[in-house]
């Protein structure tokens, strides 16, 4: 099993008992369904250094925001930032 998986069944369970408007959803980062309306901002955090086809997976996420979309994302964990030089 996923290890965050009870992290996302929290939040969609969150989700349906105070919704916000949220959708959640799982899915392979380098072959993403269709998502819809395109997003005002995507954000990857710490996902696409463990993406093997990860130039797919950030084409995915370009391809998936609206004209003018944001896309945030970093590859390294923050434990690691003071390393960098070593």
């Amino acid at each position: 099993m996923e290890p965050a998986q009870s992290l996302f069944a929290y939040a969609v369970q969150e989700e349906a008992a105070r919704p916000q408007g949220i959708r959640y959803m799982q899915a392979d980062l380098s072959r993403l369904p269709d998502l819809g309306e395109p997003f005002d901002a995507v954000v990857a955090s710490i996902v696409l250094c463990d993406t093997p086809e990860w130039q797919r997976a950030m084409e995915g996420c370009v391809d998936a925001l609206a004209s003018r979309g944001t896309l945030v994302f970093t590859v390294n964990h923050p434990c690691f930032e003071n390393l960098w030089t070593t």
